[in-house]
């Protein structure tokens, strides 16, 4: 059963005096927003070995870091009832594609004028993903146009061109 559910990260702390807590996503997780109502969203926390499902009645990206969440529960009503969730790891049913898992881009080749090279590193500023490719000497290349043509999954390889940035 535990193989339905993907880890979303962790309940970190409450936010406010209603109910609302603060989830930090692990960093290879991704929220993109779909079209719900408020009562068909479950996430779910593991006590005492049960899944125990929690119904979201409202949920809203961060606006200094795109790795939390602020979340409010049906039911948990006070930061005192909050505080009950606070270091549990918080979870999603892998159908549900408000949550995705974000790709590890050094598991990937950077193509480059067709050839390839090796990514060495990544970083998220905030807005965007980078990735740091071994050129003659490396280099951080934006993943966004027109630096990122083209993902290709199957193969674990990035379509780049770099006109511009070197």
């Amino acid at each position: 059963m535990d193989n339905k559910f993907l880890e979303l990260g962790t309940i970190a702390k409450t936010s406010g005096l209603q109910g609302e807590v603060k989830l930090l996503l692990d960093s290879h997780i991704i929220y993109q927003p779909q079209i719900k109502t408020a009562s068909s969203i479950y996430l779910f926390v593991k006590q005492a070995g049960t899944w125990q499902p929690l119904v979201v009645s409202q949920i809203q990206k961060s606006q200094k870091t795109k790795t939390t969440l602020l979340l409010k529960f049906q039911n948990y009503d006070s930061a005192t009832k909050a505080n009950s969730l606070i270091g549990y790891k918080l979870y999603a049913l892998k159908t549900d594609l408000s949550f995705q898992i974000q790709p590890l881009w050094t598991d990937y080749q950077a193509i480059v004028d067709g050839q390839n090279k090796l990514i060495l590193e990544t970083w998220n500023n905030g807005h965007y993903d980078l990735v740091k490719v071994q050129l003659t000497k490396p280099l951080w290349v934006p993943l966004i146009p027109p630096y990122l043509v083209e993902v290709k999954d199957e193969s674990k390889e990035l379509i780049l061109d770099l006109k511009g940035l070197e």
